[in-house]
């Protein structure tokens, strides 16, 4: 289903796009396994998970408040990791895969205004999707990190910031995001917001 805050044909200015289960998506699963086996001794992949996806420690390496090799010092101490960096980051960050449905749509949107692409993340993880799908990011004008801004989805600033890269109004912007509380956050703002998944028809949200 989608819930969208615009009119149909109505189009808006900027498009500003999750990336997490909107462009691609991830599975941190695969790495809570991966980093579970390689704990000393083995943990459970649910321990790691609540560790290091959701948590405090997650929100602030999303916000920037600690570096890539605090994370890692703290992950592999809490349970005895002996990895390499290049180990650690390979465990952490290999979960994703392009939505072919959106990525098939990001010329077009390209042509219609300023394209964005704003998403709660990590360097760890920013660092593998940006080089993973680079090809697909040539379309956009900008792309918004959470970890270079200090703010997440759906706290103010995060929207404010891309009303200044772009020089818009909070009315001329919409979020296309999976996550009611950041549909949620960004309609409070000012921003037309849709809530995403993938039975949603982007010609008709975006007025194409």
């Amino acid at each position: 289903m989608v819930e969208s805050s615009t009119s149909p044909g109505e189009k808006v200015s900027a498009v500003v796009l999750d990336f997490g289960n909107v462009l691609g998506f991830f599975n941190h699963h695969l790495a809570a396994d991966r980093l579970a086996r390689a704990s000393r001794p083995p943990v459970r992949p649910e321990l790691i998970h609540a560790f290091c996806f959701g948590s405090p420690l997650d929100h602030a390496f999303e916000r920037g408040q600690i570096t890539r090799e605090e994370f890692r010092s703290r992950v592999r101490g809490h349970f005895g990791m002996q990895q390499t960096d290049a180990e650690f980051d390979s465990a952490f960050a290999d979960i994703f895969e392009m939505n072919p449905v959106v990525d098939g749509w990001l010329e077009h949107l390209s042509r219609q205004g300023p394209l964005l692409l704003l998403s709660n993340t990590s360097p760890l993880h920013s660092d593998r999707f940006l080089r993973q799908f680079s090809n697909s990011l040539r379309y956009f004008d900008h792309v918004v990190l959470s970890h270079n801004t200090g703010s997440r989805k759906p706290e103010q600033g995060i929207f404010r910031h891309c009303e200044r890269l772009v020089g818009l109004a909070a009315p001329q912007m919409v979020l296309v995001d999976d996550l009611e509380t950041n549909v949620a956050g960004a309609r409070a703002h000012g921003w037309r917001g849709v809530l995403y998944d993938t039975s949603v028809d982007l010609a008709q949200v975006m007025g194409a």
